[in-house]
């Protein structure tokens, strides 16, 4: 089973996770969400970089009132909470996705998630 990992208080990729299948699950984001950092803004911000990113701190995009109250940093951790149920994480979200019910869909996603933060952190 897939798992997250954090090493030095910033979120690692862990060693069992299957970055292939998280590339998989992001397919059902990208309705709402665009993948490159570059992207034009769809429904939400994009997913690039979103791991180690404040909560509602991408520029220009107008953020619910219930996600812009969360102070905290997306985390593997956080992510997992948020992606498990988001309604219930921020309560009066304008994101309408059920969630994933399935911690080891979460955890490869996270990791998917992770190798787009890097790969933007690198440019």
């Amino acid at each position: 089973m897939a798992a997250l990992a954090i090493a030095g208080g910033k979120p690692a990729i862990a060693d069992d996770c299957n970055v292939e299948y998280g590339a998989e699950v992001a397919k059902r984001c990208v309705a709402c969400h665009a993948i490159d950092i570059d992207a034009i803004s769809k429904v939400g911000p994009p997913l690039a970089g979103v791991v180690g990113r404040q909560a509602a701190s991408y520029p220009d995009f107008k953020y619910s009132r219930a996600l812009r109250a969360i102070t905290t940093t997306w985390t593997a951790e956080e992510l997992d909470k948020f992606l498990a149920a988001p309604q219930k994480y921020a309560r009066g979200t304008s994101m309408a996705f059920a969630g994933l019910r399935k911690e080891e869909e979460r955890a490869d996603l996270i990791c998917f998630l992770q190798t787009l933060s890097a790969a933007t952190t690198d440019k």
